[in-house]
């Protein structure tokens, strides 16, 4: 119910956007480094690393073992920023 009223563009309710707070804390000693465009990107990008979701995913259609679905995570994630690093570096 609250996934559907979040997904109508005509209904006002927002769901918090945690995720969004605790993203933008990490990657501020970067921000800077970033265009506007590449950090927009990065940190949609790195919100499907979190919560419960990817978890989830990995445990259901990989190979991967459970304990180390973080380490992947984490993975993912530092490629993402280096991705987004080089980008804009050009």
């Amino acid at each position: 119910m609250v996934l559907r009223a979040s997904l109508d563009p005509s209904n006002p309710t927002t769901r918090p956007a945690r995720r969004r707070a605790y993203i933008e804390s990490l990657l501020e000693p970067v921000a800077i480094e970033l265009s506007p465009d590449t950090y927009e990107r990065l940190t949609g990008a790195l919100t499907l690393l979190f919560g419960i979701d990817p978890i989830v995913a990995l445990a259901d259609n990989s190979d991967i073992p459970r304990e180390r679905i973080p380490d992947v995570l984490a993975w993912t994630a530092r490629q993402l920023v280096d991705a987004a690093l080089a980008e804009s570096a050009r």
